[in-house]
């Protein structure tokens, strides 16, 4: 089975994340998103494998 293709999001603002997260998953993709730089890093590590 083929994964969908992960991209991460970050903006600090939420309307604009919740836009581009609605436009990338009708395009396939699995949306991680953060509001901040370092929150968006934390998941980034804690996703390695």
């Amino acid at each position: 089975m083929i994964e969908s293709p992960r991209i991460l999001l970050i903006d600090d603002e939420k309307p604009v994340r919740k836009l581009l997260r609605s436009n990338l998953a009708t395009q396939s993709f699995t949306v991680l998103e953060a509001a901040t730089g370092a929150r968006g890093l934390w998941q980034r590590s804690s996703r390695r494998t």
